[in-house]
């Protein structure tokens, strides 16, 4: 890879696009969109399914497994295409972790979510517990009731 190509990804991805926002943070706002019934695969197994039709890409694993979708994410985009729908990635929100990285991971699940819904994939915003839901209806404002919950 040329330098030219690192410093083109080397911008927290807002060299990508810009998206409506919401909140004091300016996270941005998926649309909402209708659930489709559909085979659930982890995203660390999405490249070697072959038969991709009736199955979705879900991010419920550890973060180190999906990571490199926000730092490449062009790079995924086809292969996730050719999926019937796509959760928004579960980025690890710790009461304990300090606000700041809560923050930034909240961003990066609603960046990614903005980011493929721009290039037509079919998104679900994915809400994965109750601290998001506080944190997300005190700080952003941005939970649908369109979301998809999950408790774990």
């Amino acid at each position: 890879m040329s330098w030219k190509e690192k410093q083109k990804r080397n911008y927290e991805n807002i060299n990508k696009g810009s998206f409506s926002v919401t909140g004091e943070y300016d996270i941005p706002i998926l649309e909402p969109v209708e659930y489709k019934y559909c085979d659930w695969i982890g995203f660390n197994y999405a490249s070697s399914v072959k038969d991709r039709r009736g199955k979705g890409i879900h991010f419920f694993l550890e973060d180190y497994q999906f990571t490199r979708l926000w730092g490449n994410i062009d790079y995924y985009v086809p292969m996730l295409s050719s999926y019937d729908s796509i959760m928004t990635p579960d980025f690890s929100l710790y009461t304990d972790f300090p606000k700041a990285l809560q923050i930034y991971n909240h961003y990066r699940k609603h960046w990614i979510g903005a980011y493929l819904q721009q290039k037509g994939l079919h998104v679900i915003q994915l809400s994965a517990g109750v601290t998001e839901i506080l944190f997300t209806g005190a700080l952003t404002g941005n939970l649908h009731k369109e979301s998809l919950l999950f408790l774990r």
